[in-house]
């Protein structure tokens, strides 16, 4: 019976020896949470419209993409611009005897898409059969775009609230905004363009060869007619 009246009192002594370094910084913590607001992760996704043009020559429509053979025939193409802006700011609580911080922060991340660019070579007038057909190929591209940038923004929130949502950036005094800069230049501006390039890989799949052999031929092959016999190799 001694012996099991002892080892709880000998065990408490020895939690208390290896706890007395970080009590500060537990009682730190608990002030963080208790004092700061929520961290929170804001983002906004807005779209302009998209316009079509029909004033651009297949020769220059092939400069404008980056995925063309110098010796592709270019019968349309739909290009977007986004900007990406992310922004923070926030209270925070120092400790100034143990060098410690707390930042809440709010950050913003703005993802702006404000114009979708429809073009259809112009020596295809407006309205003609394949005309129609190479607008009808670019709106699919449209389409994709506006499906999967709103899905792009919810992704992003998603994975920056799992990393800093509801919980205070803790650190040496000084750091916290900069390793929270830091991650957003490192980290976090590399993810979105990366998932950008995933629709665009996406965008890519829809001007297989076969769908450009179906549209070159279609309308009694007037764009072969119109632009010459297409020669990729």
């Amino acid at each position: 019976m001694r012996k099991m009246q002892l080892f709880p009192m000998a065990l408490l002594c020895l939690c208390g020896l290896l706890t007395n370094q970080a009590l500060s910084q537990t009682s730190f913590q608990l002030r963080c949470n208790r004092e700061l607001p929520q961290a929170s992760i804001i983002v906004t996704e807005a779209e302009g419209p998209y316009s079509i043009h029909n004033n651009v020559s297949s020769r220059k429509l092939r400069t404008m993409s980056s995925k063309a053979y110098s010796t592709d025939y270019i019968l349309g193409l739909t290009s977007r611009h986004s900007i990406i802006q992310i922004d923070f700011e926030g209270p925070m609580i120092e400790d100034k005897q143990n060098n410690q911080e707390c930042f809440a922060p709010r950050i913003e991340i703005s993802m702006e898409h404000p114009a979708i660019d429809v073009y259809v070579s112009k020596e295809f007038p407006e309205n003609s059969c394949v005309y129609n057909e190479i607008l009808e190929h670019e709106m699919q591209h449209v389409k994709l775009y506006k499906e999967k940038l709103p899905a792009l923004a919810d992704l992003v929130r998603q994975e920056m609230s799992k990393r800093y949502a509801n919980t205070p950036l803790i650190g040496p005094i000084g750091r916290t905004k900069e390793q929270l800069s830091e991650d957003i230049n490192r980290t976090w501006m590399p993810f979105i363009k990366a998932e950008l390039e995933k629709i665009e890989d996406l965008q890519a799949a829809l001007d297989s060869e076969d769908e450009y052999t179906r549209l070159s031929w279609s309308c009694l092959g007037q764009a072969q007619t119109i632009l010459g016999f297409r020669d990729r190799h």
